[in-house]
């Protein structure tokens, strides 16, 4: 446990770039502890509640107050379940080019059930 809140207090550190990392893991954690799908937590919501209690995880860093804060963040991670959304597959397609993507030249619902299949 002690290498989770080393490993904490260095990537919850504000001028990191890892905290969409950390907020996967977190939100994973969450989904397992809780009995959620992970797959419909809500990522934004992770990196909103992540934000506001790293403050508190860093001050109160390897100490009993902290593990208690981290399960209680862990239970509002997993209490932002998203709705259920059936059949909700977008295309990553746009009408122009940065040439990363294909150009979007068929109706959207055409290309939905061609990335179905593949």
């Amino acid at each position: 446990m002690r290498t989770l809140w080393t490993f904490l207090v260095q990537v919850l550190n504000p001028d990191w770039p890892c905290r969409a990392a950390v907020a996967q893991v977190l939100a994973e954690q969450a989904a397992q502890e809780h009995d959620r799908p992970p797959h419909r937590l809500s990522f934004a919501r992770t990196m909103q509640h992540l934000h506001a209690a790293a403050p508190y995880l860093w001050l109160f860093a390897g100490r009993l107050k902290a593990r208690g804060l981290y399960q209680l963040l862990l239970s509002w991670i997993a209490r932002d379940i998203l709705p259920y959304r059936p059949n909700r597959i977008e295309p990553r397609a746009v009408k122009r080019r940065p040439k990363e993507y294909a150009l979007l030249n068929r109706p959207r619902h055409e290309m939905r059930i061609a990335l179905l299949r593949a």
